[in-house]
């Protein structure tokens, strides 16, 4: 029996490693999408080492048509199908709207809103041969507004719209396109966004504050959350956004 095959993009590290992780206990082989190649070959040979998934690091520009397509072409040729996509691949920056350069709001975009636009124009004719599942990590920066986040919210509240607009299109496919919406989850890129002054400890203790929990989230707990979006258990859920942000958006 051929495995399943899901594609996971920013797969290198945090959530999306995650993520690659536990779908890769879940029974998937598993691609391995990043631009950063020797951290995506690093994620690969854990799983490797660690289950019996199959898995293949892959490098991928996810704003760059040509690179999302030869990635899935890649994944294609390793494995002979596609069964899930994870959209995961993002970052965000610490501004304000008059902050907020062109080239930086640009550049922003093409990565968090036009990368999971490609992909998913990429993989949807092998899902369609699958009846498979898209997962796209927004935010709860999607829903409410963050202070100095104004790419990163605007960003997320779009991947929400598309995961809605995707859900409608793709359901007489039978494709199932969901979000998860973390909060505050530490990750490799949160130390770029202290404020000016502010000490590493006083900013985790900051963020950590706005959640009714008291602490950030772990990549761990996202990647479960993706995972029974992709999983069976799942079924009848499409166009959901499912927070899971300790509290944050319930004040």
């Amino acid at each position: 029996m051929l495995r399943k095959v899901a594609l996971v993009t920013g797969a290198a590290s945090g959530t999306g490693a995650a993520t690659a992780r536990a779908l890769a206990t879940d029974g998937y082989s598993v691609a391995i999408l990043d631009r950063d190649e020797a951290g995506a070959q690093t994620v690969a040979q854990e799983i490797a080492s660690q289950s019996s998934s199959t898995t293949v690091a892959i490098t991928t520009d996810v704003s760059d048509p040509a690179s999302v397509q030869a990635s899935v072409n890649a994944a294609i040729k390793q494995f002979g199908r596609i069964d899930a996509l994870v959209n995961n691949a993002g970052y965000g920056i610490a501004k304000g709207l008059e902050d907020t350069t062109d080239a930086e709001w640009d550049a922003l975009m093409a990565t968090n809103v036009k990368g999971a636009f490609l992909c998913a124009r990429a993989t949807v004719p092998h899902l369609r041969a699958s009846e498979g599942t898209i997962v796209n990590i927004g935010s709860v920066a999607g829903q409410v507004g963050l202070r100095n986040r104004v790419a990163y919210c605007a960003s997320k509240a779009a991947i929400h719209g598309l995961t809605k607009a995707l859900a409608v299109d793709l359901a007489e496919d039978n494709i199932r396109v969901n979000a998860v919406a973390p909060g505050t989850v530490m990750g490799p890129y949160y130390d770029n966004l202290r404020d000016d002054g502010e000490s590493t400890e006083v900013f985790h203790q900051r963020l950590a504050a706005r959640q009714l929990m008291g602490r950030c989230g772990t990549p761990e707990e996202i990647a479960a959350a993706v995972a029974f979006l992709v999983g069976p258990t799942s079924s009848f859920a499409t166009g959901t956004i499912l927070v899971v942000d300790g509290g944050l958006s319930a004040q």
